[in-house]
């Protein structure tokens, strides 16, 4: 199993962020937001200095890490999701691209996740031209009401999905990752819990586990390193 750092709570500084590291995940999910000049930064939020990130240049949001940034302090140690959010919708898809191109200077393996559904078929389509190894989907309580219908036309050759916690354990969705199976039969499956909603608590990790997710995106790395041995 892949216990994957979840970093959307934490400080987002190198500090932080090296402290997260010595907890010992085997993968790191952080979220990034691309500039109006194409720099892609690490923010869970779409606003920074009361500006939203994706109108303002590099040198508004500086104080932000970028990719870059994050490439050289792992160094290919660890792998690495990017969680591509808040895009502007008039986005040049090869603007996207040419900022994704820095992954190639670096050892690190990195795969790409979003909520988008239409950025997410634009990369499956051009799988060729992405610099990155993975693509997957985030999934949520309210996206599963369209996916599960079987509604993935564009999405087939997903490698991993990645869905909240309520499609592991509610009612009338909690079997959903079932259904994410058989209709991904060779993705595999992450859980999430969101962090700001629910306790990530011993309870509901062991539930992941004992439904055979393939890795867990977790704030709480000991905890599930300590289920799983």
């Amino acid at each position: 199993m892949d216990i994957i750092g979840h970093t959307a709570q934490i400080s987002k500084n190198k500090q932080s962020l090296k402290k997260f590291l010595a907890c010992g995940c085997d993968t790191l999910e952080m979220d990034f937001v691309l500039t109006k000049d194409n720099v892609l930064v690490w923010s869970h939020n779409p606003i920074f200095n009361n500006k939203f990130i994706n109108k303002s240049r590099y040198y508004e949001v500086n104080q932000l890490m970028t990719l870059e940034d994050i490439l050289e302090l792992i160094n290919g140690d660890i792998n690495l999701i990017l969680d591509l959010k808040w895009l502007d919708r008039n986005l040049c898809f090869d603007d996207l691209l040419r900022a994704l191109e820095i992954i190639l200077r670096y050892p690190a393996f990195v795969s790409v996740q979003s909520f988008n559904q239409d950025l997410i078929k634009r990369l499956l389509f051009y799988r060729k031209e992405v610099p990155f190894v993975n693509i997957g989907l985030v999934v949520n309580l309210f996206k599963t009401f369209i996916y599960r219908k079987g509604n993935i036309f564009g999405l087939e050759n997903l490698d991993f999905l990645s869905l909240s916690s309520e499609l592991w354990e509610w009612p009338l969705v909690g079997e959903d990752y079932l259904v994410y199976r058989r209709l991904f039969p060779k993705a595999s499956l992450y859980a999430w819990t969101w962090d700001s909603v629910y306790s990530e608590n011993e309870s509901r990790m062991r539930n992941f586990i004992s439904k055979n997710a393939d890795g867990i995106i977790t704030a709480d790395i000991p905890l599930v390193r300590k289920l799983i041995k």
